[in-house]
């Protein structure tokens, strides 16, 4: 995800169009997001930390707890399935047969390329 610009620079320049870097930050709304992306599950619990704001998807595996951690807070989302997630929000995962994980990108411009 783009990140805003700064308060201070101009949105218009003397003709009354729309300038960088307020064109760029804009775009990432109004374009399609990225594929769905497949997460590597390691040995459990296995951990996936986003790079951009999405959704991680969760199905089959025999998934026994799901932990979302921002920062100093962990909560316990076991039974979950569709987690959102914001930028550096870890999504652990502790299973015994191994599920599918998938990310689920929100926005159009894709920050961990």
């Amino acid at each position: 995800m783009q990140i805003l610009p700064n308060l201070y620079n101009k949105l218009i320049n003397a003709s009354g169009c729309l300038i960088d870097p307020w064109i760029q930050y804009l775009a990432q709304f109004t374009t399609a997001p990225p594929n769905i992306k497949d997460v590597d599950v390691d040995a459990s619990p296995s951990s996936y930390v986003a790079q951009e704001p999405g959704t991680i998807h969760i199905i089959g595996g025999t998934v026994s707890a799901i932990a979302l951690i921002r920062g100093l807070i962990t909560l316990d989302v076991t039974g979950s399935r569709l987690i959102p997630v914001g930028i550096m929000d870890t999504v652990r995962v502790t299973y015994t047969v191994v599920p599918t994980i998938k990310f689920i990108p929100a926005y159009g411009y894709h920050t961990d390329n």
